[in-house]
C-alpha cells in the first residue's frame, strides 16, 4: 500500500468558535472571524487557515501530523469546518505551557485501523517530563494487518528564559534519549514493522552537522528521509530565520526520521512543500514577508510504500 503523510507545524493554530452561529466563514474578514471566539488566545488568521487548508486539499494526505495545534477543540473545529469531517482526529493533552499541542488527522476514506497512545506522564532521565509529549499512532490496513508505527513530538525549543539550561540542550537531550529507548523497545516487540519518528525537533540532524543533543537518533540508526533521498540542503529547508543583519538563513527543523533498515519504504517524490507565491513572497526576502506566510514552518510531504 502507498501511504501519503503530511507533517506540518502550523504555528499557533488556535481555532475556537464558541460564538459561531452558522455564519458563512468564506465571507468573513479577520476581525469578524476573531469575534467567533471568546478565548484568551486569538484565532489563527482566517486567510492563513484557508491557505493551509488549500495545501492539505491539494495533496490529499492519508495521515496529517500537526504541530502547534491549539488543543483538541481546535483540531475538531478545523476538521469539521474546513475539512468537511474528512478525517478523524487523534489527540491527547500535552505538557505544553503555551497551549500548543500535536495531533493526528487520519482520512476516513483510507480505511486505516489505528490505535493512538500518549506518553506525557513519564519522567525523563533529568527528572522532568517531555516538553510537549510523545504520541504514538499504530497503523493497520483495512484488513487489520499491522503496517507501521508513527511517533509525533515537538521537542524543547532553544529558548531558555530561566537561564537554567543553555539553549534547552539538557532537556532536548533527555527527550531524545527517552524517545529512542521507547521506539527501540517497540521495534523489538514488532520486528519487521517500520517505525517513524516525526515532528518539529528544534535542531539539526544531518550527517556531521547533527547537534550533540540530537545525536542519539543517529546512534539508534535513524536518519531523515531527505538524507536517505540525498536531497540537497536547499530542498530540505523547513524554517527561515533572519539574523540581526537581516540575512536570511534556512534550516531544517521538521523531520521524518526512518530507521536504516526501513529506508526502502520512502518514495522518491517525498518533499518539502513551498508556499503559494500568490499568497506571500516565497522564500521570504525579509521578516515582513515571512510574517505573511501561513506558518513559519513549511510542510513536509512523505509518501511511503508499506
Amino acid at each position: 500500500m502507498i501511504l501519503k503523510t503530511l507533517l506540518f507545524n502550523v504555528q499557533d493554530f488556535f481555532l475556537f468558535m464558541d460564538k459561531y452561529k452558522g455564519e458563512d466563514i468564506d465571507h468573513l474578514n479577520n476581525p469578524q472571524w476573531q469575534l467567533l471566539s471568546t478565548s484568551f488566545y486569538p484565532n489563527k488568521q482566517l486567510d492563513k487557515i484557508i491557505e493551509i487548508t488549500n495545501i492539505i486539499k491539494a495533496n490529499d494526505p492519508d495521515i496529517i501530523m500537526l504541530v502547534e495545534i491549539g488543543g483538541l477543540e481546535s483540531l475538531n473545529n478545523y476538521n469539521q469546518y474546513f475539512l468537511n469531517n474528512k478525517y478523524k482526529p487523534y489527540m491527547a493533552p500535552s505538557n505544553s505551557n503555551r497551549g500548543i499541542d500535536v495531533g493526528y488527522l487520519v482520512k476516513n476514506e483510507s480505511k486505516l485501523n489505528v490505535k493512538f497512545k500518549s506518553y506525557t506522564k513519564d519522567k525523563l532521565s533529568n527528572g522532568n517530563k517531555l516538553s510537549r509529549g510523545l504520541f504514538e499512532l499504530k497503523v493497520n490496513d483495512s484488513d487489520n494487518k499491522l503496517k507501521a508505527f508513527f511517533y509525533l513530538t515537538h521537542l524543547k525549543s532553544k529558548l531558555d528564559l530561566e537561564k537554567k539550561d543553555f539553549e534547552g540542550r539538557d532537556q532536548r537531550s533527555a527527550e531524545v534519549n527517552y524517545i529512542c529507548e521507547k521506539v527501540k523497545a517497540n521495534r523489538i516487540n514488532f520486528p519487521g514493522i517500520p517505525h517513524y519518528i516525526c515532528g518539529d525537533l528544534n535542531g539539526i540532524i544531518y550527517q556531521e552537522q547533527t547537534e550533540p543533543e540530537l545525536s542519539a537518533f543517529k546512534k539508534y540508526g535513524f536518519s531523515d528521509v531527505f538524507e536517505h533521498l540525498q536531497k540537497p540542503s536547499d530542498e530540505r529547508i523547513t524554517y527561515y530565520y533572519f539574523d540581526k543583519s537581516h540575512n536570511r538563513n534556512g534550516f531544517q527543523l521538521d523531520y521524518f526520521l526512518v530507521h536504516q533498515s526501513d529506508k526502502n519504504t520512502i518514495q522518491v517524490d517525498s518533499k518539502v512543500l513551498p508556499f503559494d507565491h500568490h499568497y506571500c513572497a516565497f522564500p521570504p526576502d525579509n521578516l515582513k514577508e515571512k510574517l505573511k506566510m501561513p506558518s513559519d514552518h513549511m510542510p513536509v510531504l512523505v509518501n511511503l510504500k508499506l
